[in-house]
């Protein structure tokens, strides 16, 4: 895949284009969600030296978040490194030239989701609000029957009916 794929892709499939932050650094793009404005791509073009090849060919290269999980399930043979100048943990490299191109639609895909707005926290409040409504309804509707049961039962023993 080409830089150029590679851009388009992430514009028609994310709707979003790249951006330099480096003010002395052109060649460097981060491709960022548009809402929390987070990275989630960073592309750059390095030596292939940096990747231990013997080589000083100059390389389109994109670092993309990934769960620690898969950062060691792709290998040297899918284009995918230890990430360069990030956190290898939580980031990988891909050399774009050598990645099959559904290694790095997949991987595009799995950094766009981890890096997006986290929305569960919201929900999670509106979630614990409603159920605390609704335990409360619950409790209120099922607890009528005993309260006629024990109005009934008193008035009933007041006026010697049962008991």
């Amino acid at each position: 895949m080409t830089k150029e794929e590679f851009l388009e892709h992430c514009l028609n499939t994310y709707g979003t284009t790249p951006d330099c932050p480096f003010s002395d650094d052109f060649e460097t793009a981060v491709l960022r969600h548009k809402d929390n404005r987070k990275w989630y791509a960073l592309l750059m073009k390095l030596s292939r030296r940096k990747f231990g090849f013997d080589s000083d060919e100059v390389i389109d290269v994109v670092n993309l978040k990934v769960p620690m999980e898969l950062s060691c399930s792709f290998g040297v043979e899918d284009g995918v490194y230890p990430a360069y100048h990030m956190n290898k943990l939580h980031w990988v490299s891909v050399l774009l030239p050598d990645a099959p191109e559904d290694v790095v639609r997949f991987l595009v895909s799995v950094s766009f989701e981890l890096t997006e707005k986290k929305k569960s926290v919201q929900n999670m409040a509106i979630i614990n609000t409603a159920t605390k409504y609704l335990y409360l309804f619950l409790i209120s509707f099922s607890s009528l029957p005993l309260m006629f049961l024990t109005f009934f039962t008193t008035l009933f023993s007041l006026h010697g009916h049962l008991v």
